[in-house]
C-alpha cells in the first residue's frame, strides 16, 4: 500500500479524481455484498471482509466503518490508521497514547509496539489519568482537551474519529502539541469531506452549556453508551491550516483507494460525496 500524503485539495483532485470516477461503481458493487475476499494489510494475507460493519450511509452500508476483516476484526479505517502508524513509527519502541481501549485496534497496535497506553473518555468530571472499571476492565480516563501526561512525554498520539465529537476541538491540538516530545507525531482520523475547504458546523455549545443544533443532529456509535455521541462538525481542508496554527509542521492528509485491500471509498448521502480512507499526520518540530 502506498499512502498519498497530501497538503491541499488541489493535490487530492489531481491524485484521486480519475480513480474516483471509476471507483464509484466498484464501491456500489461492494456495498451490495455481504462479504468480500481481499488482502488484509494487518493480517498480511488473503482474508474475508464483512462488508457491513454496523453503520449505514443512507441506504448503503458505511464502507468506512465496514470491510471488517473476519480474522483481525479491524475495519476499513482501523486498518488504514494501523498502516499509517507502521509507516510513521517503524521501530517498536515509541511511547504511544491510543485514545481508545475497547476496539480491535488496541490489541493490534499493542502487538506492534511495546509501550502503548490506551484510554477512553469516561466523563467530564473524571480526573485526568484516573483508572476506573468499565465493562469489567480497568480503564484509564483521558480527555483530549486536558491530558494527564507531562510536557514532551509522548512519541505519538493516536485517535480514531474523536475530533468531530469535541466542540472546542482546537484545544486538542494544543494539548497534543504540549504532550508530544520534539519530533513526536499526532496521527488521527475523522470523517473528512474532501470537497470542503472549510468545516460544516453542525452544532455549537452555548454559554449556558446547552447545545444549539445548526443541522439535524448526527449521532455516532459510542462503545460506552447506547445513546450515541453527537457530531459537531463535518471537517474540510482547513484542518491542515489549524494544525499548522497550533505549531505542528508538515501537516498532511494521508489518503488511499485500494478496494482489493478492503479500503474502498464510502459515499456520504448528505453531500453525495465520496469519502476516501483518510488519516491526518502532523509532527511537532524537532
Amino acid at each position: 500500500m502506498r499512502i498519498q500524503w497530501l497538503a491541499d485539495r488541489a493535490g487530492y483532485t489531481a491524485t484521486f479524481g480519475p480513480a474516483l470516477r471509476i471507483g464509484s461503481e466498484i464501491d456500489a458493487w461492494l456495498a451490495s455484498k455481504e462479504t468480500f475476499d481481499g488482502y488484509c494489510t494487518a493480517c498480511r494475507g488473503i482474508r474475508t471482509f464483512k462488508v457491513f460493519g454496523g453503520a449505514w450511509f443512507g441506504e448503503r452500508p458505511n464502507l468506512r466503518e465496514g470491510m471488517v476483516c473476519t480474522s483481525c476484526c479491524l475495519s476499513n479505517r482501523q486498518r488504514f490508521i494501523l498502516a499509517a502508524a507502521e509507516e510513521t513509527w517503524p521501530s517498536p519502541t515509541p511511547r504511544l497514547l491510543l485514545m481508545e481501549r475497547f476496539s480491535a485496534l488496541y490489541p493490534a497496535l499493542r502487538g506492534r509496539y511495546r509501550n502503548v497506553v490506551a484510554s477512553e473518555f469516561l466523563g467530564p468530571d473524571v480526573a485526568p489519568g484516573a483508572v476506573l472499571e468499565r465493562r469489567g476492565e480497568r480503564v484509564r480516563h483521558e480527555n483530549a482537551t486536558n491530558l494527564s501526561f507531562s510536557d514532551h512525554s509522548l512519541d505519538g498520539i493516536v485517535h480514531n474519529d474523536v475530533l468531530e465529537h469535541i466542540a472546542d476541538y482546537r484545544r486538542t491540538f494544543a494539548e497534543a502539541f504540549r504532550a508530544l516530545r520534539p519530533g513526536g507525531v499526532l496521527l488521527f482520523t475523522c470523517p473528512f469531506f474532501a470537497e470542503r475547504d472549510v468545516h460544516l458546523v453542525r452544532a455549537v455549545v452555548q454559554p449556558d452549556a446547552s447545545v444549539r443544533h445548526l443541522e439535524p443532529p448526527e449521532l455516532h456509535g459510542d462503545p460506552l453508551s447506547d445513546k450515541g455521541i453527537l457530531a459537531f462538525y463535518h471537517f474540510g481542508w482547513s484542518l491542515l491550516t489549524e494544525l499548522a496554527d497550533a505549531g505542528f509542521a508538515d501537516a498532511r492528509a494521508g489518503m488511499v483507494y485500494e478496494p482489493l485491500l478492503g479500503l474502498p471509498a464510502s459515499g456520504h448521502p448528505d453531500l453525495r460525496e465520496t469519502m476516501l480512507p483518510t488519516v491526518f499526520r502532523a509532527a511537532k518540530p524537532a
